[in-house]
């Protein structure tokens, strides 16, 4: 429509709607912090240092209460940090599903009232990987992960409520699961660290008892993809724009 504005005129009007937006980011803390079930993720952005005009790798952190539906992002001076999440989650108490980043282990180590599970998604996909070097033992650990999903998928179709997922699990999913662990414990260790097998089976064994504990909550999910699919959006426009995002966040 014609209108111009300064880049400095811009930059003098961000601060302001940024303080008028903390309010509402402090309630939506809030709401999300008082669920009892959270996924975790974070991500690359490119921030842009309008001082040394060069492009830093930083991290934008997202907190999803999947009951509720309500996402929180949060940054703090690009850090990947695990007291960032550690700090973020203050006062939290109950489930946090993530990775297998160690930044959500540090965080909540001493932490007796967060849970964290772990995501079936990634134990999968380093048995994917491992078909290169191993196809048959893969294979195995893929089919018995495939049938944990089925029961997802039968209890989804049934329309299962919490504790009926929850029974349907234990009937289910957990014979698999403890089957799943043997296997590893007596095949596992046959091979070694630095293979691809063996670093899934030692990626999925170390998290093991922390993925268990879905089987004990009809509420959460076998993996942490609805957080991955929250924080797309980002990883999206990283990709497809160039353009590095300013530092303002952080004013």
């Amino acid at each position: 429509m014609g209108f111009k504005a300064s880049e400095s005129t811009i930059d003098g009007w961000f601060k302001p709607a940024v303080e008028l937006l903390k309010p509402l980011y402090e309630v939506l803390k809030s709401e999300i912090m008082k669920s009892g079930y959270l996924q975790g993720d974070e991500t690359t952005v490119p921030v842009l240092d309008k001082t040394s005009h060069k492009t830093n790798k930083e991290y934008l952190w997202m907190v999803r209460a999947v009951v509720q539906r309500l996402v929180l992002f949060h940054y703090n001076n690009g850090s990947r940090s695990g007291t960032v999440i550690e700090e973020l989650t203050k006062g939290y108490k109950g489930y946090f599903q993530c990775d297998g980043f160690e930044g959500y282990e540090s965080a909540f180590k001493t932490r007796p009232d967060v849970l964290i599970v772990n995501c079936m998604a990634h134990i999968r996909r380093h048995f994917e990987q491992a078909q290169k070097e191993n196809k048959e033992m893969a294979a195995y650990a893929l089919k018995e992960i495939q049938l944990l999903y089925r029961v997802e998928h039968e209890c989804d179709e049934r329309e299962l409520i919490t504790e009926q997922r929850k029974e349907t699990r234990l009937k289910k999913s957990k014979p698999v699961m403890d089957n799943l662990k043997l296997w590893m414990e007596t095949e596992g260790i046959k091979h070694s660290s630095n293979s691809l097998i063996g670093k899934a089976v030692t990626y999925a064994y170390t998290r093991w008892d922390n993925m268990m504990r879905y089987l004990m909550d009809g509420r959460i999910r076998i993996d942490n993809n609805l957080a991955e699919n929250a924080i797309r959006p980002i990883t999206l426009g990283r990709t497809i724009c160039s353009v590095a995002i300013m530092r303002l966040l952080s004013v």
